[in-house]
C-alpha cells in the first residue's frame, strides 16, 4: 500500500473522488488500497452478505452494502469490505455509522485493517 502525503497538505473528499484506482482517505493521507481481493476473499464476502440479508429479510430500511464510501469527515473515506446500513438516504457514499461493519483480513492487510 502506498501513500500519497506532500508537506503540509491534507486532502479532502472532494480530491479524493477525483482520483482513479482504489483509494482510502486517512486524517487527509491517500492510501493506495491492495489489488483485487482474492477469490477466498471474495467468497466469504458474498456468503457473508448472503447470511446477512437472510437474517434482514424483513426489514425495508436496512442494507448491506460491499464496498461502499463511508465518509467519516471531510478528511477521513473508508471501505470496508462489507456495511449494514438502516435508513441511509446517500446515494454516494454513507453518512451516518453503520450498524455493522465487516472487515475481511488477510496477512497482507491485517496490519491496516
Amino acid at each position: 500500500m502506498a501513500a500519497l502525503k506532500a508537506e503540509n497538505l491534507n486532502y479532502i473528499y472532494d480530491d479524493y473522488k477525483k482520483w482513479k484506482g482504489d483509494w482510502e482517505l486517512f486524517d487527509g493521507l491517500a492510501v493506495a488500497m491492495s489489488p483485487a481481493p482474492m477469490c477466498k476473499h471474495q467468497s466469504l464476502a458474498a456468503t457473508l452478505i448472503r447470511e446477512i440479508g437472510n437474517q434482514l429479510s424483513d426489514c425495508n430500511q436496512c442494507k448491506i452494502l460491499g464496498e461502499v464510501d463511508c465518509k467519516i469527515s471531510e478528511y477521513t473515506t473508508l471501505k470496508p469490505d462489507i456495511v449494514l446500513t438502516c435508513g441511509e438516504t446517500n446515494e454516494y457514499y454513507l453518512t451516518k455509522a453503520p450498524e455493522l461493519i465487516v472487515e475481511i483480513i488477510s496477512k497482507l492487510t491485517a496490519k491496516r485493517d
